[in-house]
């Protein structure tokens, strides 16, 4: 798509090209950075973990 708006415009097509690559890739970067924060909320837990859990837990760090 780029190389034809160069082909197509000649030397400023490469002006034209070269923003629109920087918007592009604006735009992605903007996307990446909505999806990772929009779903920090989704990872909580739904429910406090029950006690066996809690037990388990700190089994676990007795362990290490």
């Amino acid at each position: 798509m780029l190389g034809f708006t160069v082909h197509d415009l000649g030397q400023r097509g490469y002006a034209i090209g070269f923003i629109v690559f920087v918007f592009l890739a604006m735009f992605g970067l903007g996307v990446v950075w909505v999806l990772k924060y929009s779903r920090e909320d989704a990872r909580l837990p739904a429910r406090p973990p029950a006690a066996d859990e809690d037990q388990l837990h700190e089994e676990l760090q007795h362990v290490r």
